[in-house]
């Protein structure tokens, strides 16, 4: 395997895994917002956005460690480089030449600017775990729609991040 980045890529260390702890923490907050249904009272919750992530960056710390210990326990040689095809099956990769009877071609993705208005509001997975409290007016990211009958199931989508449970947090996290 070839990997110009680091292992686990965009999903595992700056989408999907970081953004489930940001998701996490706002389904807390919301649970303790409706304490009171259950007779709980509970004095007004706030969010530590800086502890929030740094809590995401400890999950996410080791994983292309943990990976890079996994690949040759499977029988994975790993290579850190840019590949390209050379000829064929031959591919190059920082001065060698890889020859497979059969190549996949993996190149995952990357966010993009939008071309549209208020954009510079918007935050993509690669920056966002260093913004600061009240920038990011809606943090994007990758979902897939999981949904037995849904027409987009399994069809990797970007989109507004549970923007009703964004609203739960507080008006300097939100702003």
């Amino acid at each position: 395997m070839i990997e110009a980045r680091d292992l686990g890529g965009t999903c595992l260390n700056r989408g999907c895994t970081p953004k489930k702890v940001s998701v996490a923490a706002a389904h807390v907050l919301d649970e303790i917002e409706r304490a009171d249904r259950y007779a709980i009272t509970v004095d007004a919750p706030r969010l530590d956005w800086r502890a929030l992530i740094e809590r995401e960056k400890d999950i996410v710390r080791d994983i292309p460690s943990r990976l890079s210990e996994l690949m040759p326990r499977r029988g994975v040689d790993v290579i850190v480089g840019n590949a390209a095809f050379i000829r064929g099956n031959t591919i190059g990769v920082n001065g060698r030449e890889l020859e497979a009877g059969n190549i996949v071609i993996a190149t995952g993705s990357k966010p993009r600017s939008l071309p549209i208005p208020g954009a510079e509001h918007l935050t993509t997975s690669e920056p966002r775990t260093e913004y600061e409290p009240g920038m990011p007016r809606c943090m994007w990211g990758i979902e897939t729609m999981q949904g037995k009958h849904s027409p987009l199931r399994g069809v990797p989508m970007v989109g507004c991040m549970q923007s009703t449970k964004v609203q739960k947090w507080p008006p300097t996290t939100r702003q």
